[in-house]
């Protein structure tokens, strides 16, 4: 429906691979630092999902803002 591994599969390679090989993480290690901020993603949503979507998207959207820039 959604092709969500096909997206993340294509931000990896187009827009975080290149941008941690310009701050120098070994490119071994990509894969493994998009599986976590993917895993903490999809972990947010359902969360906000199990508890029948209550907080406005806005709300979710900035709790991952929030984590993703720590």
């Amino acid at each position: 429906m959604f092709d969500v591994d096909g997206a993340f599969k294509r931000m990896l390679s187009e827009v975080f691979s290149p941008i941690l090989s310009r701050y120098g993480v070994d490119e071994a290690r990509h894969g493994y630092i998009m599986g976590f901020y993917r895993g903490g993603l999809t972990a947010v949503v359902m969360k906000w999902v199990e508890g029948g979507c209550a907080e406005p998207p806005e709300e979710i959207a900035e709790i991952i803002k929030t984590v993703i820039a720590k």
